[in-house]
């Protein structure tokens, strides 16, 4: 769980230099969903689909932020939306 915690640290370090670090707010995002903080997760997601509409790996981090919630039909749309043909794959955190 410390590890999570210092990776938001640094990560809202990033966002607060780059206000348009997309990357910045999935990686926190991402670090956020682990410790279980779901709407922060989904905040930080959100953002970055702001400055990066579309980008895989934000989508398909939101739609793991529904799964807890039992939202699987906005896990789903989501998901699907990240794996379109011609976008790459998401990496997996």
């Amino acid at each position: 769980m410390k590890k999570y915690e210092e990776a938001i640290k640094d990560f809202s370090e990033v966002v607060k230099l780059d206000a348009n670090a997309a990357d910045g707010l999935c990686n926190r995002g991402s670090a956020q969903l682990q410790m279980g903080r779901i709407d922060l997760a989904l905040t930080d997601f959100d953002a970055g689909l702001k400055i990066k509409p579309g980008d895989p790996d934000l989508l398909y981090n939101r739609g793991s932020r529904f799964l807890p919630k039992g939202t699987n039909p906005k896990a789903m749309e989501d998901f699907k939306k990240a794996v379109k043909p011609g976008i790459p794959k998401p990496r997996t955190s």
